[in-house]
């Protein structure tokens, strides 16, 4: 995984909080377009509970002042950094806007299995909801409230951060608060590190929270990924949803000088809310399948960052494509050879790299190759 805290340092310089040492509350931002992703939070130590073997965390609430936003809200994403307790089914963690609106990032999730300094993000576009009873890690889930009517927590809430999308985003500027209560005894933790808001704001008022398709610069609107065809050398571009001829982000994926083109897919294979850059050479290339970060890190660690999907020998190029195939959460990576290959599809864990599923989907003696759809 590449949500590991070095990644994340880089990620909050990216976000413009380049001092990441210290306590206080830190801001920045990033534009693209006419929208901005902003980057509030505190960095601290918060114990939970704060005394005891119950009750509230300390301090209680924990702030962060947030200014400077105009606009409209277009998206709203939240993250615990170094988050540790012996049973997270304990907690319960509510967020509160300044303008009153408020949400339960999580409550009565995670089962009994302690967790350590672990990182989670929260986001109403994230595949999955935090689970009732298996073991957490680091990730992107929805907010989730398992049992509602056993919480009490101050003030009232909404149904997900989503509930801030198409707000003035003056609304949003001044103190948010996170109250982190403990509900059952024996059972401690803590916050490590800190907690982190990223709002997006536009001039253009959004009538809902966009989830469909990539989106890299965290503008609420989905971006193309597009890699050049056979002939053309293995350059991928990602180019703004909103504003086409804006190239976010420019690569070859392989040897300049190869001319058969690239394939790509793209998804989230790293739990940050960004996704990842899935390539594949086209006709002439082996079956090499890399995956490059999204926010521009070249190839993520581990096993899935380089790998062959077939024999190296195959020079046939290879199509790719990305479907959460065994409901883990976690997008998988999928493959197919190209024209003069088997119709063998394969299927790469998202998680761990593995092969896990592998099927001729057609004759095995057919060898004009398998395309995979979206």
């Amino acid at each position: 995984m590449d949500t590991a805290g070095g990644g994340l340092v880089s990620r909050l310089a990216t976000w413009g909080l380049a001092a990441v040492v210290g306590l206080g509350a830190l801001g920045g931002a990033w534009p693209s377009d006419a929208a901005t992703t902003t980057a509030f939070g505190r960095f601290g130590w918060i114990t939970i509970p704060g005394s005891g073997t119950s009750g509230p965390a300390d301090p209680y609430p924990s702030w962060a002042p947030v200014s400077g936003l105009t606009g409209f809200v277009t998206r709203v994403r939240v993250f615990l950094w170094g988050l540790s307790h012996t049973r997270p089914d304990d907690l319960d963690i509510f967020l509160g806007a300044p303008n009153g609106r408020n949400v339960m990032l999580m409550s009565d999730a995670g089962g009994v299995d302690d967790v350590s300094s672990i990182i989670l993000y929260f986001d109403d576009c994230a595949p999955s909801s935090l689970p009732f009873d298996a073991p957490l890690w680091d990730w992107t889930y929805r907010p989730t409230n398992h049992r509602a009517d056993a919480d009490v927590m101050p003030g009232g809430t909404m149904n997900g951060l989503a509930g801030l999308v198409g707000l003035p985003a003056s609304e949003l500027n001044g103190t948010w608060n996170l109250w982190i209560d403990d509900d059952w005894g024996l059972n401690s933790g803590q916050i490590g590190v800190g907690w982190f808001i990223l709002i997006t704001t536009d001039s253009t008022r959004p009538t809902h929270l966009s989830c469909a398709g990539p989106d890299f610069d965290l503008d609420g609107f989905p971006d193309l990924v597009v890699g050049a065809g056979a002939g053309g050398g293995p350059h991928v571009k990602v180019l703004s949803g909103k504003s086409p001829t804006t190239e976010l982000m420019s690569f070859f994926a392989y040897d300049p000088a190869f001319t058969g083109g690239v394939r790509v897919a793209a998804c989230d294979l790293t739990g940050d809310g960004v996704p990842e850059i899935v390539t594949a050479p086209g006709p002439g290339g082996g079956p090499h399948i890399k995956v490059f970060s999204g926010l521009g890190y070249g190839t993520i660690s581990g096993p899935l960052g380089s790998f062959f999907a077939y024999d190296p020998a195959f020079t046939g190029g290879v199509f790719v494509g990305c479907s959460d195939v065994n409901g883990d959460a976690v997008p998988d990576i999928i493959t197919a050879p190209g024209p003069g290959g088997g119709p063998h599809v394969r299927v790469f864990d998202g998680r761990t790299g593995a092969a896990i599923r592998e099927i001729f989907a057609f004759s095995p003696g057919f060898v004009g190759g398998v395309f995979i759809g979206p």
